[in-house]
């Protein structure tokens, strides 16, 4: 669960700038939506961001050492 800390920041913030767009949007001027739209979405892209780094790390710690080793190899390189 620690590992997934920063993207769970990430989607909970945007689900506040969510919230605050529509809020924003309705009482004031609708223009505030699409906004706070903007930065929903900017906040999405990096909770993927991140979680593929992390996906990315898994797997390139599990390939460490693998290989062909009848030819010698130490291992896939990164």
């Amino acid at each position: 669960m620690g590992r997934y800390k920063f993207s769970i920041r990430a989607l909970f913030l945007s689900v506040i700038f969510l919230g605050t767009g529509l809020a924003l949007g309705l009482n004031i001027e609708y223009m505030w939506f699409s906004r706070f739209g903007a930065l929903v979405v900017l906040c999405g892209v990096i909770s993927e961001y991140s979680l593929l780094q992390l996906e990315l790390s898994t797997l390139y710690s599990a390939l460490k050492g693998q290989g062909a080793a009848e030819f010698g190899n130490t291992g896939i390189s990164d």
